[in-house]
């Protein structure tokens, strides 16, 4: 039979925070941030066997473990108008084995990321919804993370906003 020996142990913290401010004369303001901390993700694969650290780190088994993500918004709605102005954030991570194939090859250093995505919306009279959305407005790359580390596009397609800028509209009909 199959029996798994080994064991996986995390710690980290999780905060997040809401505020509204409704009704002024500038209109109702939402605000919110939301963060996590991984403080230890340890990997036991067999009794006996030496724990490797995952935290802060990206590998094929286990992925994408920065210690910090974030994201923030801020929202603003008046007399039909809304819009949303959110930051997701990345911490950099370490690759670990770069080269494949030489794992006491030292890590290399990926660096943090911050996309910034933007929605505005009119809601008409005719309870017709109209929202335009551009997601990365600095239309920023995802990092080169090399073939042999990850399983297609050269970076982790998981985590990193691989399309760049985009554009988009949406219109919904409410009755």
């Amino acid at each position: 039979p199959t029996v798994n020996l080994g064991t996986l142990e995390t710690d980290g913290v999780d905060f997040g925070v809401k505020y509204q401010l409704r009704n002024t004369p500038a209109g109702s303001f939402n605000i919110s941030l939301d963060l996590t901390r991984i403080n230890s993700y340890e990997n036991v694969p067999a009794p006996g066997a030496l724990p490797v650290e995952v935290a802060g780190t990206y590998d094929r088994q286990f992925g994408n473990y920065a210690k910090w993500r974030g994201l923030m918004g801020i929202g603003w709605t008046y007399q039909g108008l809304d819009s949303l102005l959110s930051t997701r954030y990345i911490h950099g991570i370490d690759l670990l084995n770069p080269r494949g194939g030489t794992p006491t090859s030292p890590a290399l250093h990926i660096g943090s990321m911050t996309y910034v995505d933007l929605t505005v919306g009119y809601e008409l009279p005719t309870k017709t919804k109209i929202q335009v959305g551009m997601p990365n407005i600095p239309d920023k790359q995802p990092p080169l993370m090399f073939q042999n580390n990850v399983i297609n596009a050269n970076t982790d397609v998981q985590t990193y906003d691989t399309i760049g800028r985009q554009y988009w509209i949406g219109v919904r009909q409410s009755f």
